[in-house]
């Protein structure tokens, strides 16, 4: 066989998750009651916990409100509230 006849070797792309699992590495933790605190060290100051928009969590269509996420200064963990 002549190598013009062989078909040539396809590049395996990367998968890339569905949207729905997009956000899978963020921590869903019940809303607490009280003060707001991170669940991975702890810490409860504040300005150490930082509030973001998360679209991966649709609240409401029309107006679109998106849910939020947070975020902590101190370890880097990120979760949301439900």
């Amino acid at each position: 066989m002549s190598e013009e006849n062989k078909e040539p070797e396809k590049e395996t792309e990367p998968e890339t998750p569905p949207p729905s699992e997009e956000f899978s590495d963020i921590l869903t933790v019940p809303k607490p009651e009280g003060r707001r605190k991170c669940p991975k060290c702890g810490e409860v100051l504040k300005h150490m916990i930082h509030e973001s928009v998360d679209k991966g969590v649709i609240v409401l269509d029309y107006p679109r409100i998106w849910g939020k996420k947070y975020k902590c200064g101190k370890c880097g963990c990120e979760w949301r509230e439900k």
